[in-house]
C-alpha cells in the first residue's frame, strides 16, 4: 500500500511527468520505486524473524533450532520481497485513487493469505480449499518457509517455491511496464 500511494502521488502530482525531461526510461523510473520498497519489506523480514529468534523464546520457552538452510532463508525472502514489492507496483498502475489501491489492495491480500492457509492453517480447510490454495502467492511463500524451517528442507527442495514467486513477480512487473501511466491523462 505505501507502493501504491507513493506511485499515484507521483502521477497525480506531475513528478513522473516531469522526469520525462529526464533521459530515464520507464523500466528505471519502476525499479527505482520499488528498490526502497523491496529493502523495506527485507527489513521488515529481519525485524519479524528477530522477534521470533530472541522475543518469543522468553515468552514461551521454546527457542528455534538454527539447523535450516540460511541461504535459503535468504533466497525465500528476497522472493517473497520482491512478490510483495511487484503485486504493490501492479495495483498501482491498475488504481486511479489511492482509496481503490487501498480497498482493492487489502481486499485482495486478506483473500490471498485465507486461501494461501496465511490466515486460517490449510489442514483445516475442507480438501477442495487445500487445491485452491496453491493458486496464492501466499501459499507458496508460506510453504517455503515452513519446509526450511520446520520440515529443514533444503533450498533445492524449495527452488520450485522461489521460481514461482519470482515467475509471479515477474509477471506483475511485465503488467504494470504495460500498464504505467506517467499522468492521470495518459
Amino acid at each position: 500500500i505505501p507502493l501504491t500511494n507513493s506511485m499515484i502521488r507521483d502521477r497525480r502530482s506531475g513528478v513522473f511527468k516531469r522526469l520525462l525531461s529526464f533521459p530515464v526510461s520507464k523500466w528505471h523510473l519502476i525499479l527505482g520505486k520499488m528498490l526502497p520498497f523491496l529493502f523495506i519489506n527485507i527489513l521488515q523480514f529481519l525485524i519479524m524473524f528477530s522477534v521470533g529468534v530472541i522475543i518469543l523464546p522468553k515468552l514461551t520457552n521454546m527457542n528455534l533450532a538454527f539447523d535450516f538452510s540460511w541461504l535459503g532463508l535468504i533466497v525465500v525472502s528476497l522472493a517473497c520481497a520482491l512478490a510483495a514489492t511487484s503485486y504493490g507496483l501492479l495495483v498501482s498502475c491498475f488504481a486511479k485513487t489511492s482509496e481503490q489501491a487501498h480497498a482493492f489492495g487489502a481486499f485482495s491480500i486478506v483473500i490471498l493469505a485465507v486461501l494461501g492457509g496465511v490466515m486460517i492453517p490449510r489442514f483445516v480447510m475442507p480438501e477442495f480449499m487445500q487445491n485452491l490454495s496453491v493458486v496464492s502467492p501466499l501459499y507458496w511463500g508460506l510453504d517455503a518457509y515452513l519446509d526450511l524451517l520446520v520440515r529443514k528442507l533444503s533450498l533445492a527442495a524449495v527452488l520450485p517455491k522461489i521460481l514461482l514467486l519470482c515467475g509471479f513477480s515477474l509477471v506483475a512487473i511485465v503488467l504494470s511496464s504495460f500498464r504505467f501511466r506517467w499522468s492521470e491523462e495518459h
